[in-house]
């Protein structure tokens, strides 16, 4: 792995990082970044881009944008209106700041280029072993994710070389700008594939555990909506055979509340909940989950009470039967029940 230092036209992005082996348009408007671009155009083409830590600022210095970037080369500059100017660049190898130069009237760096043609990877078992691996999970989160063309996913399983199976993954999964900034932060390319790794598979687990979820709040929507039409089918019979007695669910939570003999704030409460029921009858999410409050309610054993057992042997038997340890508070509850016993 060579490495030369060389002075660079430096761009700092906001929210994006470019990788090694990526083709890629990105707009500037900031005029350091246009007049860096137009520098670069004017000699070997060759600019130095390096993401912020924040995209929030707007003058950065050294210590405002991350040690590695990428050494690429510009292939279109295209002006847009409103002084924007769109660029072609294709990112060639990862660069890293060792100092800024200037800062005006454009950014200009030294970078320590780095060079790894000469990388050579042992093509043995463990190097197989290891690019299988890699395709096998980068073809899972394909799958998953939705966001990459079968096509592309195709030529990149088709690589053979370790090194280059790495790059173009880390260059073609639609990570978040921080990770792949951490992929292309590691030099050494043992660690580049670890990293690389690991978040594939992090990204499954994610979607997976999101794929659960989701499953999980549409059984619950699916079956209050089952619940809701089936409802309204009965209704629907009831009214074509005539049963005019019948009555709806809410005038038969009426007809239950005025019954039950409960305590006034609990009438009341029942009465703002059923007329809550009558106004949400078009959402059935809403409506069962209120329906299954009323009936609670009207199934609570409000007008009965049953008698104490006062044995205060026998609460201490049942707390030992039902709770293991807690011995300060069944105690406090003994004693509790001893001072209700007089």
């Amino acid at each position: 792995m060579n490495r030369e230092i060389k002075s660079l036209p430096m761009v700092a992005l906001r929210g994006m990082t470019i990788m090694p082996e990526m083709v890629v348009h990105f707009d500037v408007s900031r005029e350091k970044s246009i007049a860096a671009i137009q520098e670069a155009m004017a000699g070997d083409q060759k600019i130095f881009l390096v993401a912020q830590r924040s995209i929030e600022t707007d003058d950065p210095t050294q210590e405002d944008v991350y040690e590695v970037g990428t050494v690429g080369t510009i292939k279109q500059i295209m002006k847009l209106p409103k002084h924007i100017v769109r660029v072609l660049v294709s990112g060639e190898t990862r660069g890293i700041l060792k100092q800024l130069q200037q800062d005006t009237p454009y950014l200009r760096a030294e970078v320590e280029v780095i060079d790894e043609s000469d990388l050579v990877i042992q093509d043995d078992l463990n190097g197989e072993a290891m690019a299988r691996s890699l395709k096998d999970t980068f073809l899972d989160y394909a799958a998953r994710n939705g966001k990459m063309s079968k096509e592309a996913v195709a030529e990149i399983l088709e690589i053979k070389s370790l090194k280059k199976l790495v790059d173009e993954i880390a260059a073609n999964t639609p990570f978040y700008y921080v990770d792949q900034q951490e992929i292309l932060g590691k030099v050494d390319f043992w660690e580049r594939y670890e990293t690389l790794a690991f978040k594939l598979v992090n990204e499954v687990q994610i979607m997976d555990i999101k794929d659960e979820l989701q499953q999980k709040v549409k059984e619950r929507v699916d079956k209050h909506q089952k619940e809701y039409i089936l409802r309204e089918q009965l209704k629907l019979i009831r009214e074509e055979l005539g049963d005019d007695s019948t009555l709806s669910d809410a005038e038969e939570f009426e007809k239950a509340a005025k019954n039950l003999k409960a305590p006034k704030e609990v009438n009341e409460k029942l009465k703002k909940e059923i007329s809550r029921f009558k106004s949400s009858l078009n959402s059935p999410a809403e409506s069962g989950v209120i329906r299954t409050y009323i009936e609670t309610l009207l199934e609570m054993p409000w007008d009965k009470a049953g008698k104490d057992n006062q044995d205060i042997k026998y609460a201490e038997e049942v707390l030992e039967a039902d709770h293991y340890g807690l011995e300060q508070v069944k105690e406090r509850i003994l004693e509790f029940l001893a001072v209700r016993s007089l």
